[in-house]
């Protein structure tokens, strides 16, 4: 209950932090790292027993490959990212869960670990919908001016072209198949591209309008994201392709006398994992 207890207050914490500040601190989540290696270590000491340490290692490494992965495709932030893998550290992941997979009957046979998981990927969706409808409502008269703007952009009018070509093959596809697989595949591919077309324009939107800010340089910190190149003298300081600003770009920048910068806030996502933890203890443990 101890590594629940850590876990709980933890991702509380950084809940907080994450909504006030749209930052997890390093410190908070280094230490969270530490504590779930640490417990791991000094049970298999106690106890003679190296799965105790391999368990946490074992969980830390699952949720390092997870969290690059949406790291480096852009969907969280490095604190997000650093906080799954805190998580993995403390909840761990036994290995012989991992022979027993196949064997698995119900929900409650999964390792809390994978539940967690799936909970977070889930939730975490659901999340991002709310928090992006929150903040289309809040700026909708820009929303509508933007959104029209850039439906009518060259370049979006030839993408949604090809869209609708594309949309009006799998319809055909799938009016004139006998195949009730293929058709019911031609649908759904339809109408899946239709939708990822538009949610994907409504996304840039928002982002575009509710989520670039412009601030001093004295409030850009380490892994902040650009949302425009730092361009001086014709040489970029910093990319906007650039996984976060690094110690090496703020003192480059500070050289430069930059005064402003554009930087991009994610949705603060940490407090979808504190949401999944709490559901995932109230289903598997007190249910």
């Amino acid at each position: 209950m101890l590594v629940y207890a850590v876990c709980f207050i933890g991702l509380l914490i950084g809940s907080i932090t994450d909504i006030k500040t749209r930052e997890v601190p390093d410190y908070l989540n280094f230490s969270l790292i530490a504590i779930g290696l640490g417990l791991g270590l000094i049970s298999s000491l106690v106890y003679w027993d190296y799965s105790y340490f391999v368990t946490s290692l074992l969980g830390f490494v699952v949720c390092f490959l997870l969290a690059a992965l949406m790291f480096y495709t852009s969907q969280w932030g490095g604190g997000d990212a650093k906080m799954l893998m805190a998580m993995g550290a403390l909840i761990g992941l036994p290995f012989s869960s991992l022979y027993s997979l196949y064997s698995i009957n119900s929900f409650s046979d999964l390792p809390f670990l994978f539940v967690f998981i799936m909970l977070i990927l889930v939730i975490g969706g659901v999340y991002g919908l709310v928090w992006l409808f929150v903040l289309l409502v809040k700026n909708r008269k820009q929303f509508i001016d933007l959104y029209i703007k850039i439906l009518a952009h060259k370049q979006h009018v030839k993408f949604r072209n090809i869209m609708f070509v594309l949309v009006i093959i799998l319809f055909g596809v799938a009016f004139f198949s006998k195949d009730i697989i293929l058709r019911v595949v031609s649908l759904g591919v339809a109408v899946l591209l239709f939708v990822m077309y538009y949610s994907f324009l409504l996304i840039k939107v928002v982002e575009n309008i509710a989520m670039v800010v412009k601030i001093p340089l004295s409030k850009l910190t380490e892994g902040d994201w650009i949302a425009e190149d730092v361009v001086v003298k014709g040489k970029v300081i910093v990319s906007k392709k650039s996984l976060g600003v690094t110690k090496e770009h703020l003192a480059e920048l500070r050289k430069k006398k930059v005064k402003f910068v554009m930087v991009k806030y994610g949705i603060p996502f940490v407090p979808s994992f504190f949401i999944a933890f709490v559901i995932g203890v109230v289903v598997l443990y007190l249910i």
